[in-house]
């Protein structure tokens, strides 16, 4: 989307309907962050529920991603390039989320895109 210039593309997914994205603002992300900082605990990752244990976490950048997406191609490894394309997808933000855990937890309310998008590009 160009604002300034009032045009806008529209991605449409393969069951016909408009691609949905998920935003927050700068501003309420910050006020999440400060709210969520002093929760006594934090939301629990669904797949441990379902397991009912902890899982083993290992954090990678796109540094780390690319290396292993590289190895994978070099050892001609498919599942693993593809396990790997698609870490690197939900880092770049291509999967969107339906429901959120932090919400009910703290008290913010985040603006509506069209409450931030009239206040952001309001007189433009």
């Amino acid at each position: 989307m160009n604002i300034t210039r009032k045009k806008g593309q529209i991605p449409y997914g393969p069951n016909g309907q408009p691609a949905a994205i998920s935003m927050t603002s700068g501003k309420d992300v910050g006020k999440f962050v400060a709210a969520a900082i002093s929760l006594q605990t934090w939301p629990t990752e669904l797949p441990e529920v379902i397991r009912g244990a902890n899982f083993e976490r290992a954090q990678h950048n796109s540094q780390s991603m690319q290396s292993a997406l590289q190895l994978a191609r070099s050892a001609g490894a498919i599942q693993e390039q593809l396990r790997v394309i698609s870490m690197i997808a939900t880092a770049n933000g291509r999967f969107d989320f339906a429901t959120t855990n932090l919400n009910s937890m703290v008290n913010v309310q985040p603006k509506t895109f069209q409450v931030w998008l009239q206040e952001t590009w309001a007189g433009h």
